[in-house]
């Protein structure tokens, strides 16, 4: 099991590289506040305004991505 999100864990950061051309791990790091929101709350919904902060002031990401 532990080996399985391991695999998936590093596929998406192969992606993030693959389609942003940026550091995986700093953008990982850059979500940080919404990992640990979402592991202390054990909610999507909970975790959405964290998320939605996170990508747009630390990584930059348009916000009109985060609106769809």
């Amino acid at each position: 099991m532990m080996a399985g999100i391991v695999l998936y864990n590093s596929f998406l950061l192969l992606l993030i590289f693959a389609f942003t051309k940026r550091n995986p791990f700093i953008f990982a790091k850059n979500m940080l506040q919404a990992v640990i929101c979402a592991l202390g709350t054990a909610s999507s919904a909970a975790t959405l305004p964290y998320t939605i902060h996170c990508l747009e002031s630390r990584n930059h990401i348009d916000p009109r991505a985060m609106r769809l």
